[in-house]
């Protein structure tokens, strides 16, 4: 767990996508931040919304010592916890037929690639800011019941130590 001084300042992490990604990849071209291309997820983060919390790829090795959700996935790349987030996703909140096994392969690509048509984001297959933003994400809240939030609801992050699996694997 983060302190709370460092998680204070820690992550703002999808309110940043909100902010500064609204429109990133919803026409022609690759999801790109500023310019320039996000890393390469390489595991999760925990993400707090008003209905409870939900993992999300990050990319948790920053040379600054932060984390971000800010980050891209693709066919053959991307962090295998960071893979079965989505694959999580795609198949709790989505409706999509993907096997949950942390492989980012033709499958994968096909369903995100349709979730992308749904939402109006360029299709491209690949996972990237404006992706996760377009995207409803598995939460539990303090019930304890199972819900899917948009991307763009999430909140900052609570939780810095998240390499591990979502117990929905």
């Amino acid at each position: 767990m983060a302190s709370s001084a460092g998680g204070i300042g820690f992550l703002v992490v999808l309110g940043l996508m909100a902010v500064g990604y609204s429109n990133a990849g919803r026409g022609a071209g690759p999801e790109t931040v500023g310019g320039h291309d996000p890393a390469t997820c390489d595991g999760v983060l925990v993400v707090e919304s008003a209905s409870g919390t939900a993992h999300v790829p990050g990319d948790t090795d920053r040379p600054d010592g932060t984390a971000t959700a800010v980050c891209t996935l693709g066919v053959d790349h991307g962090d295998e916890d960071a893979v079965a987030v989505v694959q999580n996703a795609l198949v709790h909140c989505h409706g999509e037929a993907v096997t949950i096994d942390g492989e980012y392969g033709a499958e994968t690509a096909r369903a995100v690639t349709a979730v992308q048509r749904r939402a109006g984001v360029a299709p491209d297959g690949e996972y990237g800011p404006a992706t996760a933003e377009a995207m409803r994400w598995p939460v539990v809240g303090t019930a304890g019941a199972p819900d899917c939030v948009p991307g763009d609801s999430l909140g900052a992050a609570v939780d810095d130590a998240s390499p591990g699996l979502p117990a929905t694997r």
